[in-house]
């Protein structure tokens, strides 16, 4: 990505056409992500019951010192919150240590991924958008 200390998450059902809006080339997208365009999708989380339990899993996934379900997965672990390879670590103890997103899959738009036993798991998917 062109600027690796910024990231944005956000819930979607057309990830490619939210790409395209925080980059401005068609109307709409967050205000937020105005500056560090151009912005890229980096990863792509499915799976999930029902869109309540993506904007939970959004919300949590932005605000991991609220949320009670990723506190306990960190175990008083503090973790960076800036960049995407922050946002990737997270992405990676919020799915393999909150019981109830066991089952999310993951798909990331990107080589330069950690060594680890989580993504390398058959849930994890390389690939660009569709």
């Amino acid at each position: 990505p062109a600027h690796p200390r910024s990231s944005y998450i956000g819930f979607t059902v057309n990830p490619l056409r939210r790409v395209r809006q925080h980059n401005g080339e068609i109307q709409g997208g967050a205000r937020r992500t105005r500056r560090h365009r151009p912005w890229e999708a980096v990863a792509l989380v499915d799976g999930f019951a029902s869109q309540v339990e993506a904007l939970q899993f959004e919300w949590a996934w932005q605000h991991p010192e609220k949320s009670l379900a990723v506190r306990g997965a960190l175990d008083g672990k503090r973790k960076a919150r800036t960049g995407w390879k922050s946002r990737l670590a997270l992405l990676e103890v919020m799915c393999d240590g909150v019981d109830a997103w066991r089952g999310v899959q993951v798909r990331v738009c990107i080589d330069a991924l950690p060594e680890t036993a989580f993504w390398r798991s058959p849930r994890v998917s390389v690939g660009a958008l569709d």
